[in-house]
């Protein structure tokens, strides 16, 4: 459980320093819940089209609202013990709804062989992809605001230096979402010299202003700092914003469908100055070796440093992104996708267990080989859940609904969908909000859920209204 701090007065520097992380068992656990959240609201809909009930506006924001946001939200706070028991609970829930559905409309229920469902079509725009992204977008949502209270339990919270921490995740994976649907994955980019520079250069422009407005925020209020994540000047939307640029610069000498050469050669080739050549002693202790902050690069050498290892995780996605953005017809065809996704991921935890063995341990703060191995492995772990729920939803509503199909996104997963950038800038901006405004770390654990939950339902309303307005904001 989060549980509540009896300490009288907690200093917010104890509050997020020396942090250890937790197992990656449990983190790839919590994460399994946003997958089950999206079968149970498929599920949901499948029942009510089944009924003949339509979704109300309300309704659906509401119904988001309960099945994608909350689960995940008790996961890392209330119920952080019992996270199995949410999982578990969302998919009993989900197989009883897509059985009573599918029991209403087929009575007789059809007996088809394997290559029948084999042959079932399922081509198009699929939902497994924008799935993935969006509530990946709100788990990172509400970890940024929960890790400020002491509900969330300090496990989950991002690493001192090494270790894994629920939120360790979340950048690279925020990075690995958006290389999967980038311009390089879906085959649109054009390698063309300078006009590819300054075409990135311009694209970077909104994340650069968006850094820079953090920057003067938090140190125009003081707001609390965790130095040892970025360095004192930078932050993710730099971060976001050099990977893009370094990513166009190599790709002037490289082809892109060398991207998975390339995400390897950058992950072992940092791994290799990190180790051997004094880089990680460089980025943990400054450049005379004793912690200096002296200069624009002991200022921000994990911010520098770590883009490296951010490079090679978009390489990685847009190699996904490349593989999965092919067009394909079949279910069949999606059932290897599945597999191959599956040995890949195999391969790839015990290539870290391995690499964690021998070379060093998973460390957000130099994002080293392990990190992007880590990051890679259970990005596609929750991506073949997402394309597995998929495969079934397509099956059942080919051939066990007669009535007229349900939609294959939600409201809110279509609404971040067209805002993902602005999303997450909101939920920034909240989140700085809700600390200026209160004390976080001394607020009992009903309260702080009651508020956490309340800023998710803003963002939600925010996003609908958006995306009801068909207004995008797009930048990526």
């Amino acid at each position: 459980m989060g549980g509540n701090i009896d300490t009288p007065v907690l200093s917010k520097a104890t509050f997020y320093s020396d942090l250890n992380g937790t197992s990656k068992g449990e983190i790839s656990l919590i994460l399994s819940i946003n997958p089950a959240s999206a079968l149970l609201r498929a599920s949901v809909q499948l029942i009510l089209c089944s009924l003949g009930i339509t979704e109300s506006l309300i309704l659906k924001i509401l119904l988001d609202f309960a099945v994608l946001t909350l689960p995940l939200l008790l996961a890392v706070s209330l119920l952080s013990d019992g996270a199995l028991y949410i999982l578990l609970t969302e998919v009993i829930i989900s197989f009883s709804l897509v059985f009573m559905a599918m029991h209403y409309q087929s009575p007789k229920r059809k007996s088809l062989s394997l290559s029948q469902l084999g042959q079932t079509p399922m081509e198009g725009r699929l939902p497994f992809i924008t799935n993935f992204r969006v509530l990946n977008n709100i788990g990172v949502a509400v970890g940024i605001l929960a890790v400020d209270f002491v509900m969330f339990p300090r496990r989950f919270a991002k690493t001192e230096t090494y270790g894994t921490g629920i939120m360790d995740g979340g950048v690279g994976a925020y990075v690995l979402m958006n290389a999967i649907v980038s311009p390089e994955a879906r085959g649109q980019y054009r390698r063309s010299g300078s006009t590819s520079v300054m075409k990135s250069l311009t694209s970077s422009i909104p994340l650069l202003v968006l850094g820079l407005g953090r920057l003067i925020s938090v140190k125009g209020v003081d707001y609390h700092e965790h130095i040892s994540e970025y360095g004192l000047y930078w932050n993710f939307f730099f971060t976001l914003a050099a990977t893009k640029i370094l990513c166009t610069l190599i790709l002037l000498f490289a082809p892109v469908h060398w991207s998975a050469v390339i995400s390897v050669s950058l992950a072992v080739g940092y791994q290799y100055l990190l180790t051997h050549q004094g880089l990680e002693d460089l980025v943990l202790h400054g450049t005379d070796l004793n912690d200096s902050r002296n200069g624009f690069f002991n200022a921000n050498r994990e911010g520098l440093i770590s883009c490296l290892g951010y490079v090679a995780i978009y390489f990685a996605g847009v190699r996904l992104g490349q593989y999965l953005l092919k067009p394909r017809k079949a279910v069949s065809e999606w059932l290897k996708v599945l597999v191959y996704l599956l040995i890949a991921d195999v391969v790839l935890w015990i290539t870290l267990a391995q690499v964690e063995a021998h070379i060093g341990l998973t460390s957000r703060r130099l994002a080293n080989l392990p990190y992007v191995i880590w990051n890679v492995a259970y990005c596609i772990h929750v991506l073949c859940s997402f394309l597995l729920i998929d495969i079934a939803m397509v099956i059942i509503k080919h051939h066990y609904l007669a009535k007229e199909k349900p939609e294959q996104l939600s409201l809110l997963v279509s609404a971040i969908g067209q805002n993902q950038l602005l999303y997450f800038l909101l939920a920034n901006v909240l989140t700085g909000l809700v600390n200026l405004s209160i004390d976080t770390i001394h607020q009992p654990d009903v309260t702080s859920f009651g508020i956490v939950a309340l800023y998710l339902f803003v963002l939600n309303c925010i996003l609908v209204f958006f995306h009801l307005k068909n207004i995008s904001t797009k930048f990526w």
